[in-house]
Order: structure tokens, then C-alpha cells, then sequence
């Protein structure tokens, strides 16, 4: 969660001003890991919300490839903690 939380925040509260409070969360529904998304927005709908997550998680994968492997470590061992 914390490697795309703040580039998530950055492009779409700051570059495309899709919000006031947009964020993302780990959690963990009987027993099952997930992932939540909350965008606090009067301008958008929420289908424009939902499409504009699923294209930044589609484009934030090809950084998650091309990371490093310390870094990509580093992420891992932060997400056990």
C-alpha cells in the first residue's frame, strides 16, 4: 500500500484534481488481504473514480516491473511489519 498510496494521492488529487481526500488502505476480510480505495469527490462520478483507479494501478504496474530488486525488498519487508 505504501509504494502507490503517495503517487496515487499525487496524480489524482494533485495533478488531476479528481478530489478532496483520496487514499488507499490494506485490509483483511475474513481472512482474505485486500486492497481499499477512498475518493472523496463533488466533481466526478463514481464510475469516472473507478475507471481512473483501474487505469492508474494498470500504469503504476509497469513501475512495480521496472523497480529494482533492494527496493522492490525493501516494499515487501515494509508490508510484513
Amino acid at each position: 500500500v505504501k509504494v502507490w498510496g503517495e503517487p496515487l494521492f499525487c496524480q489524482l488529487r494533485t495533478h488531476e484534481g479528481f478530489g478532496y481526500e483520496v487514499s488507499c488502505s490494506a485490509r483483511w476480510t475474513y481472512g482474505i488481504i485486500g486492497m481499499s480505495f477512498k475518493v472523496v469527490t463533488a466533481s466526478k462520478s463514481a464510475n469516472e473514480v473507478s475507471t481512473r483507479i483501474d487505469d492508474f494501478l494498470r500504469s503504476f504496474r509497469s513501475e512495480i516491473d521496472s523497480m529494482d530488486k533492494d527496493t522492490y525488498t525493501e516494499h515487501l519487508v515494509g508490508l510484513a511489519k
